[in-house]
């Protein structure tokens, strides 16, 4: 964005599968304008992603920017949501927090990177039992008759949600 500087707040985020899904970054800068946002995509799977990479990520970002960057949020989209909880598990003091959208934990301990999670009630994951078991410990919030693309049938609901737990720390 335009000024930004060293104090901006940053967001590496990850995508889920499925097409081009570049408009989600156009969709977070609308809601977040004063963030820098990186969506690393690079051939490699979001629900995958080792840790090295995304600090070679932010690296590379620092140096085209020619500051240094705030410690980043880490927001996962689906299949992102599970890299960024495997990263957040590998590297807990890389990140300010930790957003898992439409997705869960898949190990334990849960995520110790401050861990946030948030999902559609009409997911099968959610309607199992499944997600209120796995992050029964953490910040949590279901979106009232979304399903996995909640992000875009429930936009408000949403953005207020992540612009509540990402002002919080």
């Amino acid at each position: 964005p335009e000024g930004a500087g060293p104090q901006s707040p940053v967001i590496l985020f990850l995508y889920g599968y499925g097409g081009s899904f570049l408009w989600y970054q156009h969709h977070l800068a609308r809601h977040f304008p004063k963030h820098i946002i990186i969506c690393p995509a690079w051939g490699i799977s979001p629900a995958s992603i080792p840790p090295t990479y995304l600090q070679e990520c932010l690296v590379s970002v620092q140096k085209r920017t020619g500051h240094a960057l705030a410690k980043p949020w880490l927001l996962g989209l689906s299949a992102g949501g599970f890299g960024a909880c495997r990263v957040a598990n590998a590297a807990p003091d890389a990140f300010a927090g930790m957003i898992c959208i439409a997705a869960y934990p898949l190990s334990s301990p849960v995520v110790r990177s401050n861990p946030h999670f948030i999902a559609g009630s009409e997911e099968a994951f959610v309607k199992s039992g499944y997600f209120g078991r796995t992050t029964a410990a953490s910040k949590h919030h279901l979106i009232q008759g979304g399903d996995h693309f909640f992000l875009l049938t429930h936009p408000d609901e949403t953005m207020t949600k992540l612009t509540e737990w990402m002002n919080a720390r």
